[in-house]
């Protein structure tokens, strides 16, 4: 049965809701004045005898005197009336004892006190008075561990917050430092400690602090949740989520768990204070039946007085409105920075067009950085037009540092077919360009980012991407940017620049053209071999198919006047090269495979039209014929051809090629027996049309 308070003042009966403190409604003086007995330290009315244990009461002055004698063994009875009979000097000297350890309480008192500022709850540190004045006097164990820790005045200031939550030796106070460092905005306070401490709520081993089902576990669970619902707190949440959704589950499960067993029991000053953290989470199972009053409550916590709870509320409403009111009120704080991730994110072309109109440039960066276009299917094509026209200016502007990111966003976006192509061209930033470069799947930009990332030093980075991309799309690849590519290779990372001509090579495209170009007189003319030799072995090079940049038709490379010009530059160059390379080269027999074999007849063609040219050919095969630095079975192309086109000849040919087989090392039927067979023909043939001899020199 509940009691009935009477003002001790007047006598009025007083509410049922009363408590400890309160005014009296009727006289306005205090209802009640209580005061500790010295005995059982409960908190009792004035009066001559305690109301819970009977003990006589002693003056409040005298309350420390009285601990200490307790704490000697004199008896409840003889207690008051030896205290009475003390003289002064004992009496100062019990309270001098006293006040010491009082001393020692009031320091962990008032350390908690400064942390409720921030709290949901504010009677931990009452609570904790009362827990700590009961054990007065403290055992040397208990005293010394409460003298451990930070030491007052707590003023806010940064090192002794973060020495109370680190050193405390009150526990709760350790954990209730935790949750309202989130909360602290003092000037001090700054964003890197409170991300620290935000960090920390978000690591199991402190979620797990916040468990149970006592009064005491509840009100910290309400705590846990009202951190959990500071701005801080939750831009960490959402981004965390934005990662890794599933990372989250122990804190759906967390929240499910607790408006399951405490909602109906919390008071709508404390729904208030943790619905924004758990409006998130609104539509999940376990929390959808209260979806009209979740609503309904940060409907009342975006019109609260309090600036960080109306900033929450904001934050996880999907609100354009109540996203743009706290961009545009607080664009140089906080609350204006997440707002615009949280919007960007949320993919709110509306508030894209606002921001890019009327917003300043660091929110303009943010918004780039994190835009999501999860609604450009269900935006207007007007809006989406409007935003775009915006871009361009942006990207255009100076001093931007995000142009890529938005140079992908406008090509996803725009109207105007290759907008994204012009965007490119503003873009001054090697890593900006690689970033994008990685990122965008549009062909016509791929082709533009390349000529841009070869207008840079090129690295490692830039060749991998570019092979990367090469494996999924078709890239049109300028002559100029082959050449860049084939330079870096030679001195640097050619592995990744073999693989990425070959690709092209492999097209069959212009770009194949240029690529192969680049690649032959790279390999004759600039000692280029060794750095790329692996694509000696390459088929695509055996059967080269590329466009040709001035008729636009497909063809097959092949040795003339007409393919000389376009990839050499000449003829008298190609052959030059060609001939010097298979006297010189260790790769003799690559360079025949790519110029020569299987092109047998274009050759005869060629060499048959053209006097000089077979002169320059036919001196070639000699000095090749006489080198010691080829086996002579790899020479038998070379025989194999004089014995079949022998129709192309002249005698005075024919003269000179016998001096040259004349010196050719002995072969025979079974050693080098390619060499012999074709020299065995040859000699019919040499004397049957020119009436030539000579010996094959034989083993």
């Amino acid at each position: 049965m509940t009691k009935t308070i009477h003002c001790q003042s007047c006598n009025t009966v007083q509410p049922k809701d009363w408590k400890q403190g309160d005014f009296c409604m009727e006289c306005g003086q205090v209802v009640r004045t209580d005061v500790h007995c010295a005995w059982c330290t409960h908190k009792v009315p004035v009066a001559k005898f305690c109301r819970d244990c009977g003990f006589e009461m002693v003056a409040p002055d005298m309350f420390g005197v009285a601990r200490i004698l307790i704490d000697g063994n004199v008896d409840k009875l003889s207690l008051a009336k030896q205290i009475a009979e003390m003289d002064e000097g004992t009496i100062t000297h019990y309270k001098n004892l006293y006040n010491q350890q009082y001393a020692v309480l009031m320091n962990r008192v008032d350390e908690l006190r400064y942390f409720e500022k921030f709290t949901v709850y504010n009677d931990y540190s009452s609570n904790l008075y009362e827990d700590l004045i009961k054990e007065i006097p403290f055992d040397e164990a208990l005293l010394e561990k409460l003298k451990s820790g930070s030491t007052a005045p707590f003023d806010g200031r940064p090192e002794k917050i973060i020495e109370s939550i680190e050193k405390s030796p009150i526990n709760p106070t350790r954990l209730l430092g935790l949750l309202a460092a989130v909360q602290i905005n003092t000037p001090d306070w700054k964003d890197e400690y409170r991300q620290k401490v935000v960090d920390k709520l978000f690591e199991s081993p402190y979620r797990y602090n916040f468990s149970g089902n006592s009064p005491e576990a509840l009100k910290f669970q309400v705590e846990y949740f009202a951190a959990l619902s500071a701005p801080e707190a939750i831009m960490h949440y959402k981004r965390k989520r934005n990662i890794s959704y599933a990372s989250l589950s122990p804190y759906l499960k967390h929240q499910a768990s607790f408006v399951e067993q405490h909602w109906s029991s919390l008071e709508e000053k404390q729904k208030l204070r943790i619905i924004p953290f758990l409006y998130q989470s609104r539509k999940m199972e376990g929390l959808r039946e209260h979806i009209e009053e979740f609503d309904h409550l940060i409907d009342l916590a975006y019109m609260s007085d309090k600036k960080t709870l109306r900033s929450s509320a904001a934050m996880v409403a999907q609100n354009d409105k109540w996203h743009w009111l706290s961009i545009s009120e607080s664009p140089y704080e906080k609350l204006g920075k997440y707002c615009t991730e949280i919007s960007a994110y949320e993919g709110s072309f509306k508030n894209a067009v606002q921001l890019f109109k009327n917003g300043t440039a660091p929110l303009k960066a943010i918004f780039i950085d994190n835009f999501s276009l999860k609604k450009q299917k269900e935006t207007s094509k007007e809006l989406k037009a409007e935003f775009a026209k915006l871009l361009e200016a942006y990207i255009h502007g100076r001093e931007v540092k995000n142009k890529a990111r938005a140079t992908h966003i406008l090509s996803q976006i725009s109207p105007k077919e290759n907008a994204g192509v012009e965007a490119v061209k503003a873009i001054d930033d090697n890593s900006e360009v690689l970033a994008l470069f990685d990122k965008t799947t549009d062909i016509p930009m791929c082709n533009e980012l390349v000529e841009k990332l070869v207008s840079y030093p090129l690295d490692s980075k830039s060749t991998r991407a570019i092979k990367q991309k090469l494996i999924f799309f078709d890239l049109d690849i300028s002559e100029e940017a082959i050449s860049a590519l084939f330079r870096h290779g030679k001195e640097n990372d050619n592995n990744q620049v073999e693989a990425i001509i070959t690709k092209i090579m492999s097209y069959g495209s212009k770009s194949s053209f240029y690529a192969a170009k680049v690649y032959f007189n790279g390999i004759l003319f600039e000692n280029a071999e060794d750095q790329y030799e692996d694509i000696f072995y390459n088929s695509v090079l055996s059967h080269l198919k590329f466009i040709n940049p001035n008729s636009g038709t497909k063809e097959n490379f092949k040795p003339n006047n007409e393919h000389a010009d376009l990839f050499f530059g000449g003829t008298d160059k190609f052959v030059m090269g060609f001939l010097s390379k298979i006297v010189t080269s260790e790769f003799s027999e690559e360079y025949y495979r790519i110029f020569w074999k299987d092109k047998e007849l274009h050759w005869k063609n060629w060499l048959k039209n053209n006097v000089d040219l077979r002169t320059q050919v036919l001196d070639g095969f000699t000095n090749f014929l006489k080198s010691e630095q080829t086996d002579i079975e790899k020479k038998t192309w070379i025989l194999d051809f004089i014995e079949a086109n022998n129709d192309i000849l002249e005698k005075k040919d024919a003269e000179n090629l016998v001096i040259s087989m004349k010196g050719l090392p002995a072969v025979s039927t079974t050693k080098y027996k390619g060499a012999h067979y074709f020299l065995s023909k040859i000699q019919e043939v040499f004397k049957e049309r020119f009436s030539l001899e000579f010996q094959i020199n034989e083993i």
